[in-house]
């Protein structure tokens, strides 16, 4: 089952030369059509949430494919946590944590899918 957010998300991103923006088409990939139902309930939060950390990455930070992955593991993760999934598992203490190329079993989010990209 999939949840598509209606709208894309555009955002400025962080630069310190001139300004770069990001849009986007997210969707959600569920582990079970139950899931739309919490992903409708949590929907304003998800959004912002989103928003927030679409809003604190770097133009430079999306511009490979492995960049653009990661960010879709991170926010897989971000919206886990706000329907109340368990945070995802530590890894080695003192080590960057970069988030897992797939979700916890269980989780009602398993992947972010982006049907649309654009960093301008």
């Amino acid at each position: 089952a999939y949840y598509k957010f209606e709208k894309a998300f555009t955002v400025r991103l962080q630069s310190e030369q001139q300004d770069a923006y990001l849009q986007t088409e997210v969707q959600l990939k569920l582990e079970s059509s139950h899931d739309q139902d919490l992903m409708k309930q949590f929907e304003p939060e998800l959004k912002h949430r989103i928003t927030l950390t679409l809003m604190g990455k770097h133009a430079a930070d999306l511009g490979t494919a492995a960049g653009v992955q990661n960010l879709a593991n991170e926010l897989r993760d971000v919206a886990n946590r706000v329907v109340g999934a368990p945070p995802p598992k530590k890894r080695r203490p003192g080590v960057e944590q970069v988030p897992a190329d797939t979700a916890e079993p269980g989780d009602p989010v398993q992947s972010v899918l982006f049907s649309t990209f654009i960093v301008q």
